[in-house]
């Protein structure tokens, strides 16, 4: 990032001529579409004919070597678990459900788990909605059976 920002006119951080002006400044600015081009030459250049010393060969030349395989897309399930947030508090399903933010939440599937611990994931902005991951899994990790999108219990109240 650094290399390619240096050289575009009017860079911020390029250094100053004097204590009053920097290199570049009275260069007009980029259009959206100047900018793309430049950044699609650069990125072209830099893969195919910059050699790393560390390797001898172009970026390009070791991802075409590396056997590696390339890992599938990430379902849309796993790309929301990754965006949750979690206060990685440890929390038992009770018979009043799992409490979160006030709120008591009713398990679909909750009466055969009480007294099991869960942690509680939720999207930013959008507590009416939360999942329920066992205590020791990671997320993203999850099989569906163990994962429960849970809405609020109607009716029920904090059990503190």
């Amino acid at each position: 990032m650094t290399r390619f920002f240096a050289d575009l006119p009017r860079y911020t951080k390029a250094p100053l001529l004097d204590h009053r002006r920097r290199l570049g400044e009275t260069d007009p600015p980029l259009t959206f579409e100047a900018f793309v081009g430049l950044l699609r030459e650069w990125v072209h250049e830099h893969n195919t004919k910059h050699v790393v010393k560390r390797t001898g060969v172009t970026p390009l030349e070791a991802w075409l070597a590396d056997p590696t395989e390339i890992r599938p897309e990430p379902t849309p399930a796993e790309l929301r678990a990754f965006m949750l947030e979690s206060d990685h508090r440890p929390r038992k399903i009770t018979s009043h459900g799992v409490e979160f933010a006030g709120r008591c939440y009713m398990p679909e599937n909750g009466a055969g788990r009480i007294g099991v611990e869960v942690r509680v994931r939720w999207m930013p902005h959008h507590s009416h909605e939360i999942d329920l991951y066992p205590q020791s899994q990671r997320p993203g990790m999850v099989s569906g059976e163990d994962r429960g999108r849970l809405p609020p219990a109607q009716g029920q109240r904090p059990t503190r």
